[in-house]
């Protein structure tokens, strides 16, 4: 069953039974709003991919897009294998913001990933694959490979390298305003997507208004403000 309200019964939602609606295997595409909203990330990952200057920012633009597509295609047709692409896409665009953030708090690692970014592309594609292969795979009594637990690891790892962007370059508004803008876009969007989940506190399967739609959008602005910025202070030291 997928996680998010807006594919079950309202009615049996509300006397907390959670079942499908059967409306939803009726319909072309089952879950509209959390489909729709994907366009988020499309847009955004193209304007990414348009502006970026370097080899790893427009990787990072062209990931973004792939989540877009992947989610997209998963909501409207709420398949199993679908899912599994829609996993491994966001986790390949987890991937590539860690490395991008390495060569932000080690310098003399950028020149080196822009040399050898092809082998780095291609880890990060394999990377990205066991990672969503392996994702309930237990350790102890977690699953640290599922994708809740490596979107909020990197979410972390992006606003401390924003914070190490704003402290070099302590004269930039558009940094310090950076920080700030994307750790609430992340937060609210982390807020959105757990409270979705069923017997949360925005679980609505009837609501007009989907709470996972809205960390599509939420997270999606966070993903190209930070990559803009990440991308805009990595240049000198590729240069370099």
């Amino acid at each position: 069953m997928p996680p998010q309200g807006e594919a079950y019964e309202p009615k049996a939602a509300a006397e907390g039974h959670y079942v499908l609606s059967p409306a939803v295997s009726e319909r072309f595409i089952r879950e509209p709003e959390n489909t729709w909203s994907n366009l988020s990330y499309i847009i955004t990952g193209t304007i990414t991919f348009s502006i970026a200057v370097t080899f790893l920012g427009r990787s990072i633009g062209m990931a973004t897009m792939g989540v877009g597509v992947a989610s997209f295609l998963y909501h409207a047709s709420s398949a199993r294998m679908v899912r599994n692409w829609d996993v491994g896409a966001m986790d390949f665009l987890c991937v590539l913001l860690l490395v991008r953030c390495a060569g932000i708090f080690v310098p003399s690692l950028s020149r080196r990933i822009q040399d050898d970014r092809f082998a780095i592309l291609a880890g990060s594609i394999v990377l990205a694959a066991f990672l969503a292969i392996e994702r309930n795979a237990p350790i102890g009594p977690i699953k640290p490979f599922a994708l809740t637990y490596f979107t909020s690891f990197t979410v972390l790892v992006v606003l401390a390298a924003l914070a190490v962007i704003a402290s070099r370059d302590s004269a930039s508004k558009i940094s310090r305003s950076a920080y700030f803008v994307v750790g609430w876009l992340f937060a609210l969007g982390s807020a959105f997507q757990t409270g979705d989940h069923p017997g949360n506190w925005l679980f609505h399967p009837g609501a007009t208004i989907q709470a996972h739609a809205l960390w599509h959008i939420g997270s999606a602005l966070a993903v190209g403000w930070a990559a803009w910025i990440l991308d805009r202070a990595d240049r000198p030291n590729i240069a370099a």
